[in-house]
């Protein structure tokens, strides 16, 4: 047998000509060729060579015999095979002590494999992975926004270069920090005057008086007396503990929802509002209770607890208590208590970034501001929410103004007074500056109308708005309100401390909302500090 010499790296075993192999070669003489070759070292390439080259030789030799004659290109594929797993045989790492193993298995037995799968489930593509609940979306029915409106270009519109449009947009973007830039920033509105000291402070700089405060008192004491023994306060007084002894029982026509949650978060607005909570202050027990009784109605969803009984009302308002007596006292309980509140509100917004009556429902602007004031309040507190909550919010509100923020409408745009001072309020609380030109002429027509006297749900509003914003004209207008009430509370009988207006949010929530509402307003000198500070140069 001829081979060419082993050393010789030069020519490709493929193009090297047919060796001559005797036919009556035996197989085991090639076989102890092969056993006699050099055994492969880990880092020998000659040697890997050479025993590649002397197998090539043979291989070729015998698939060529008379007696084979097998097809040219069939005999080149097992070749070329053949150098493929050499060439990953050089390619595999060797293990220590210079042998190389490689192994092949076709499959295991069937005991084997079932045991390898016990440990390593695959997902069924068609069940539910619980791990994922949070990332599913929310039952609660919400409404689909409408596709936004793709402007389509005429070709026959004058076309405005791009050099323009750039140095257009750059000249809007600096007018616009440069009215940004001299808008105050809020630097107040905590919660530092809900204390004996502060009511004090803050009264007396802000224009409480002590008849003002014996008012104060007066309602939370009327509060206590109408709280039923689960400690909730209802909107109807007709059953225990007043069973109808207080006139003028609220009406209802329309069969509005009125939920306990809202009348116990109400009552309880009054009492945190003038520094009382469930650890100090002479209602300590009662205030307690309450808290008792909202954590007891908390129904859990996939997103948060909820806390509606039959409104959105019922569950904002209720979520603004819970929020403020976690901010005043720091009780974990109450705080997670807050986390879960804060998640239903932000899982029952309507696409618009408002709220309705009902979770997912288009809403209005006296929903949506009690839903941002607790959500505002949960800010404080550092609860986690979506980072454009207050934005979208903003934007709706601003949707409800016909002209470009100075009056606003409940549904749709328009002058109602109501409205007006939410939408005013709700605009400061959102950031925009009580010397934004719009912000300026909202709050003066605010002052032109004056108090209502008998709508204490918009003189509660404008007095926040004008609060905060520390209007210069702030003195002409709190002793209006101020000793408005003062003269009106009813001093006498069961009703004493009380208030009763007939208008219709008065109708609806009867002697207890008018009178919780009232206390609030009280309060304004010291229950929120305001946004912001007094301005000499705010325009008059």
């Amino acid at each position: 047998m001829t081979v060419s010499d082993p050393s010789s790296d030069t020519t490709p075993p493929f193009d090297a000509p047919p060796v001559q192999v005797d036919a009556d070669m035996r197989q085991d003489d090639l076989c102890a060729d092969s056993a006699a070759a050099p055994p492969v070292q880990p880092d020998s390439s000659v040697a890997l060579r050479w025993h590649f080259k002397r197998f090539a030789a043979n291989t070729w030799a015998g698939l060529r015999a008379d007696h084979v004659r097998l097809p040219a290109w069939l005999v080149s594929t097992i070749l070329h095979t053949i150098l493929l797993i050499v060439l990953a045989l050089l390619s595999v790492p060797h293990a220590p002590g210079g042998r190389t193993t490689l192994l092949v298995q076709t499959s295991p037995p069937a005991d084997e494999t079932a045991a390898d799968l016990e440990h390593l489930q695959q997902p069924d593509p068609l069940e539910p992975d619980d791990s994922l609940a949070a990332e599913q979306p929310s039952e609660i029915p919400v409404a689909s926004p409408a596709p936004p409106q793709v402007s389509v270009r005429s070709p026959l519109e004058p076309q405005v270069s791009q050099r323009n449009a750039v140095e257009a947009a750059a000249a809007a973007m600096a007018q616009q920090q440069q009215h940004v830039s001299a808008q105050p920033l809020p630097t107040g509105g905590g919660l530092g005057g809900r204390t004996p000291e502060g009511r004090r402070e803050w009264g007396l700089r802000r224009g409480a008086t002590p008849e003002s405060e014996a008012a104060v008192e007066r309602a939370l004491e009327w509060l206590i007396a109408h709280q039923r023994k689960d400690g909730s306060w209802s909107f109807d007084l007709s059953g225990a503990p007043c069973d109808g002894r207080c006139a003028n029982p609220r009406e209802n026509p329309d069969r509005l929802p009125a939920p306990p949650t809202a009348a116990t978060g109400l009552a309880l607005l009054a009492f945190l509002g003038a520094g009382y909570t469930h650890e100090s202050g002479p209602y300590r027990e009662q205030i307690d209770r309450a808290l008792y009784y909202l954590r007891g109605q908390m129904r859990p969803t996939e997103f948060g607890s909820d806390l509606q009984l039959g409104s959105m009302y019922g569950h904002g308002i209720a979520t603004l208590a819970v929020v403020e007596a976690a901010s005043m006292t720091g009780d974990p309980e109450l705080r997670h208590m807050a986390e879960e509140l804060v998640g239903f509100i932000v899982a029952a917004r309507h696409p618009s970034g408002s709220w309705g009556y009902t979770p997912g429902a288009p809403g209005d602007i006296t929903l949506t501001a009690w839903q941002v004031k607790a959500l505002k309040g949960a800010d404080r507190l550092n609860i986690s929410m979506p980072s454009d909550i207050f934005a979208r919010s903003k934007a709706y509100i601003d949707s409800l103004s016909p002209d470009a923020g100075v009056h606003f409408g409940y549904r749709e745009p328009s002058e109602a007074k109501t409205p007006t001072a939410i939408g005013l309020a709700m605009q400061i609380y959102l950031g925009r500056s009580p010397l934004d030109r719009a912000q300026q002429d909202g709050m003066e027509q605010l002052l032109r109308w004056g108090p209502t006297h008998r709508n204490v749900y918009h003189d509660y509003y404008a007095s926040l708005a004008l609060h905060h914003a520390s209007h210069p004209r702030w003195k002409e207008w709190h002793p209006q309100v101020r000793d408005h009430l003062v003269q009106t509370q009813a001093r006498q009988g069961h009703e004493e401390g009380s208030w009763n207006f007939r208008d219709h949010y008065g109708d609806v929530g009867g002697r207890l909302y008018t009178t919780a509402m009232c206390a609030m307003i009280l309060e304004v000198y010291y229950r929120y500090l305001p946004l912001y500070a007094e301005n000499s140069e705010f325009p008059l």
